[in-house]
Formats: C-alpha cells, sequence, structure tokens
C-alpha cells in the first residue's frame, strides 16, 4: 500500500540538531504505530508520503502529529498542517 515512497529513513532538512530531529520523528512513528497498529516501515513511509503531500519537511509533520494532535497544544507553529493531518487520519484504515 505504501510502496511508491521507499526511502528507508525519516530525513528533516531543518537545521535542529540530530537529536531532536530523531526524537520527534520517532515520536511520530510510534503514535501511527499504536494507533494504527503499524509497521515501522509503514509508519516511516506515511510520514514521509504526508510530508510531500502537504509540501512540509517530515520533522514539521512530526512535530504537528505530536504536539498539536496528540498532545493537543495550540501553540504548535503550523495551525494549517495540523488541520491537513486530522483529515489524513480520518483517511487511514483503523
Amino acid at each position: 500500500m505504501f510502496d511508491q515512497v521507499s526511502a528507508p529513513t525519516l530525513t528533516c532538512t531543518h537545521a535542529h540538531p540530530r537529536a531532536h530531529k530523531t526524537r520527534q520523528l520517532q515520536q511520530a512513528e510510534s503514535v501511527l504505530r499504536g494507533w494504527f497498529d503499524l509497521s515501522p516501515e509503514e509508519a516511516g513511509a506515511i510520514l514521509r508520503a504526508w510530508s510531500i503531500e502537504c509540501d512540509a519537511c517530515t520533522c514539521q509533520v512530526a512535530e504537528a502529529l505530536v504536539n498539536g494532535i496528540c498532545l493537543g497544544h495550540g501553540t504548535t507553529e503550523h495551525p494549517e498542517l495540523v488541520r491537513r493531518l486530522e483529515q489524513r487520519l480520518r483517511q487511514l484504515p483503523t
């Protein structure tokens, strides 16, 4: 289902410290894995696909998913991205 995006690891183009990027991306992958019973590869592929669809870096997608959706922080830097991700989450099979 997710073969179209086949990069093996998530990457980010922001200048954040590597540990920050890795932690956020791992948290976002864990969220998708827990909610939708996905493999790590499937969760990573979804995050990459959403990054492309939303024209956002994977780090931004991860931040929006973890902080904006999971934790409900209204102070996320990208509220429009949060709304787009909410729509995409509703489209995933449960």
